[in-house]
């Protein structure tokens, strides 16, 4: 099941700014659709892929 979020979640949960969640977008990376009101909704499962895992360890 997709489920689609406002993008005030995305950004809380994996601190992204908004410029980086439309350019996810705009790339065809993260999936969204519009509200009647024309609100972007964020598909949760398009955004997790994106999460870098290359964290650097520091010691």
């Amino acid at each position: 099941m997709t489920y689609y979020v406002p993008a005030r979640k995305p950004q809380s949960v994996f601190r992204v700014t908004l410029k980086t969640l439309r350019r996810g977008e705009e790339s065809g990376k993260i999936k969204t659709i519009r509200t009647p009101n024309g609100q972007r909704r964020y598909d949760i499962d398009s955004v997790l892929p994106t999460q870098r895992t290359d964290k650097a360890i520091i010691l």
